[in-house]
């Protein structure tokens, strides 16, 4: 079998189309969305593990990648637990014991059913997000909470009604269950276990919140709290549930505590972008996003900015063109100095340029980045900056540590070895071999060792990975990708639509032809509906990762596109020689290197001083130029 080159059938030279800032811009705001929204750990749906059929795996993909994120988040926090609140709730737990009482519940509480000291304390908790609150359950009680139901079911049996169910209590508590003493004025056991556990929760979802645990960073208080910050929720607590005679915040200040968070409306935001043409160089202006997005890819790797207060730095609400410079000068203060991300350009230069044309013409060839390209919308500047920051911030982090990306190519060319039958297979194994780009591309590091594990992966199924455009338009590269590690939701042979490139070349050297290969229209509508198949397949696959967004991976962003720049083309045929003699020949046509990648026929004229050459369309053809 030969090696296949990724060329889709409409257009088989997509260099770049004339709507790739739309697409870009599509991509970026489905990008920062995600970054922006809250994650949703909590399925509400319960599937039968039991059953062990192919649908239910499938089904199960995006609840076990939640299930992941969340088991990573919740060893995190009880590291936090143990390293800053231990000590603290040791303390409370001493303050809080019967036989001390320096924290007195009220000696008439009942949390019995319908009961308004009950009603009070789940609309206490009420004001909480549940994601935050579900975390801080599954740390003081060690338990594992799946959906709402749980939750629900949790608060009842193991922080109200402790004592009612099949929950073991430690010893100290045991003992002082037999002690309590006989009369009205003091508050049970079961009473002080709840309140205890309840004060050590606030106390430490607010630790787990400054440290900004959670990485999309989801607000602590819901929108409609009636308390926003700490110390309002202990006095909250303090007024429905302690005696009077105790000062709970004097109390919980020996202990070691002090509250300090508090939120703000910069923190209940609303950064959602909306997809739509030119709203994201409208969105990203005031610099406040930016900042934003700049704290949650960062705030993970770097204490001061899991911090980094915005409310003290940022200006909110812009109402000069001043605040978002400050504010967009934040965003570039975080992303150069905590994650070296270069706004500079490639070059470092300390030429003083005193023409401003000239100054101008350096910073678009250096891709130098300043805070006015930002504030007054530039697109070519706004769409760099992000690249950088994704590159730098987001993908680095994603594939840390490295050395696993480059133990999994290791492993793909150990097994590419094995059946090596040609000697593009052979190259691919023993040399890097960097697909066909334009030449003033740098790739970095991380992206050459993406695309070496890309190449190896296709090569496996005797696809040769062509470049960084062509190679994934039709869907079939992404989709060995998926087939290569879970074969049980992409089968190679049953559901990828391998007959859609132009035709069959035997090395990547050979060009296509359009007259012969291309002459017939219902092959190219073959074509594009396996295209079109392999896309939907690809974003059903997608939608059950559950990892990203599935509109990454529409059809008509990848498999659509009209050139804006023209291929470079040559004849190098026989001439007429003779007035009026026309000859027909082959004409190449290149981009990007100066192989041959398609040819098309050529009629050419000697019309005595001078030549008359026609290029006939290729059939279907949506180039801006198709004839000379």
């Amino acid at each position: 079998m030969s090696f296949q080159p990724a060329i889709r059938a409409r257009i088989p030279f997509n260099l770049s189309s004339n709507n790739t800032i739309d697409k870009q811009t599509h991509a970026y705001s489905i990008w920062l969305n995600a970054l922006f929204t809250p994650v949703e750990f909590i399925c509400n749906t319960t599937v039968n593990q039991s059953v062990s059929n192919e649908g239910t795996t499938t089904k199960t993909l995006r609840s076990v990648a939640e299930l992941n994120r969340w088991y990573i988040l919740r060893d995190h926090a009880r590291e936090i637990f143990a390293r800053d609140i231990q000590s603290i709730a040791t303390k409370i737990n001493s303050d809080i014991d019967i036989n001390h009482c320096r924290i007195n519940p009220k000696s008439d509480l009942n949390f019995s059913a319908r009961t308004v000291n009950r009603q009070a304390l789940l609309n206490f908790i009420s004001q909480y997000n549940r994601i935050w609150f579900r975390l801080a359950m599954e740390i003081i009680f060690s338990i594992n909470i799946e959906n709402y139901q749980q939750m629900k079911t949790s608060i009842d049996q193991c922080l109200i009604q402790l004592h009612n169910n099949n929950v073991s209590l430690s010893l100290n508590d045991m003992n002082l269950k037999k002690s309590i003493f006989n009369n009205n004025k003091t508050a049970s056991v079961q009473i002080r276990l709840t309140i205890k556990n309840l004060i050590i929760m606030v106390i430490f979802l607010e630790r787990a919140k400054l440290l900004r645990l959670i990485d999309n960073d989801p607000c602590l208080y819901n929108y409609d709290s009636k308390f926003k910050s700490t110390k309002e929720s202990i006095d909250i607590l303090s007024q429905d549930f302690i005696s009077s005679d105790t000062n709970l915040l004097r109390r919980l200040k020996l202990a070691g505590y002090e509250p300090t968070y508090r939120q703000t409306s910069l923190d209940e935001f609303n950064y959602l972008l909306t997809n739509n043409e030119n709203k994201l160089w409208e969105d990203l202006k005031d610099g406040i996003r930016l900042t934003r997005c700049a704290q949650i890819l960062l705030s993970s790797t770097n204490e001061y900015v899991a911090r980094y207060d915005l409310s003290t730095k940022l200006k909110c609400p812009v109402v000069n063109l001043v605040h978002k410079l400050l504010n967009i000068d934040q965003a570039f203060e975080l992303l150069q100095t905590y994650g070296h991300v270069n706004l500079t350009g490639m070059i470092e230069t300390s030429v003083d340029f005193r023409d401003s044309d000239l100054d101008a013409l350096l910073r678009k060839v250096l891709c130098i980045i300043s805070n006015k390209d930002i504030m007054n919308g530039n697109k070519q500047c706004t769409l760099e900056l992000l690249w950088r920051i994704f590159i730098v911030c987001y993908l680095s982090k994603q594939l840390s540590p490295i050395e696993k990306l480059n133990q999994e190519i290791s492993i793909l060319k150990t097994n590419l070895s094995k059946y090596a039958s040609c000697s593009i297979e052979e190259q691919l194994i023993t040399i890097d071999i960097v697909p066909l780009q334009k030449q003033h591309i740098n790739l970095t590091s991380t992206i050459h060792l993406l695309i070496k594990w890309v190449q190896l992966i296709c090569a496996h199924y005797k696809f040769w990975l062509y470049d960084l455009q062509e190679s994934f338009a039709d869907g079939r590269a992404l989709l060995y990708i998926i087939s290569y590690y879970l074969p049980s939701l992409c089968d190679y042979k049953r559901d990828i639509k391998h007959l859609t490139t132009l035709a069959t070349c035997q090395t990547r050297n050979e060009h296509i032809k359009f007259n012969v290969e291309l002459g017939q229209q219902q092959l190219i509508n073959i074509y594009e509906r396996n295209v079109k198949s392999n896309f939907r397949l690809l974003e059903e696959c997608i939608k059950l990762f559950g990892t990203f967004s599935s509109d990454f991976i529409k059809y008509e962003y990848y498999a659509k596109d009209v050139p804006e720049e023209r291929c470079t083309g040559w004849y190098d045929g026989t001439m007429p020689s003779s007035t009026g003699q026309v000859l027909n020949g082959t004409a190449c046509f290149t981009w990007y290197t100066s192989i041959c990648r398609f040819s098309s026929s050529i009629s050419v004229a000697n019309c005595g001083s001078f030549y008359i050459y026609y290029l006939p369309p290729p059939p279907a053809c949506m180039m801006r130029y198709c004839t000379i």
